[in-house]
């Protein structure tokens, strides 16, 4: 019976940590969404600036709207983690980050048929957004590395971590 005691103890013990991934893989999971929305801006952005002179933005506004619905699905995978103690300014920066592009993006998709002037001001809203987006980066930097002192993790130069 002792033994059975034990046993069950290491296996609540493995539960208990397998259902609360903790705090690096937390941050870990962040870091990937945020390289994936990159990603998916950076694509969008290149885009728009082949074009201007073509006068066709049908296809900047379909795009774009793709490109809004897997930033949305993105916050909402985010939304879906179990936050640890200290986490919450993390992910609050990290979700503004993603709303910061999708409000660049919804510049292009406001209208099924853009026009030339609607279109430059769309991109000139986007490159005024774009300082925004630094700066929350920035503040990201800053709050993952409060967040990993707070909870006694090393962040690692890794793929999913390179803010």
């Amino acid at each position: 019976m002792e033994k059975l005691r034990i046993l069950f103890f290491y296996v609540w013990l493995f539960s208990l940590y397998s259902c609360n991934p903790g705090p690096g893989k937390f941050n870990d999971n962040l870091m990937e969404n945020l390289n994936r929305a990159d990603r998916e801006y950076t694509t969008f952005y290149a885009l728009v600036e082949q074009h201007p002179d073509t006068g066709d933005f049908v296809s900047v506004t379909k795009k774009g709207k793709v490109a809004s619905e897997e930033l949305e699905k993105l916050i909402n995978k985010i939304n879906g983690y179990e936050i640890p103690k200290d986490g919450d300014d993390l992910k609050n920066l990290c979700e503004e980050y993603i709303h910061n592009m999708i409000t660049s993006i919804k510049g292009f998709t406001s209208k099924e048929k853009l026009t030339k002037d609607q279109f430059e001001k769309a991109l000139e809203d986007m490159d005024v957004n774009e300082v925004k987006l630094n700066e929350i980066d920035g503040k990201i930097v800053e709050a993952q590395k409060s967040f990993a002192n707070k909870r006694g993790f090393e962040l690692k130069d890794s793929s999913s971590n390179k803010r």
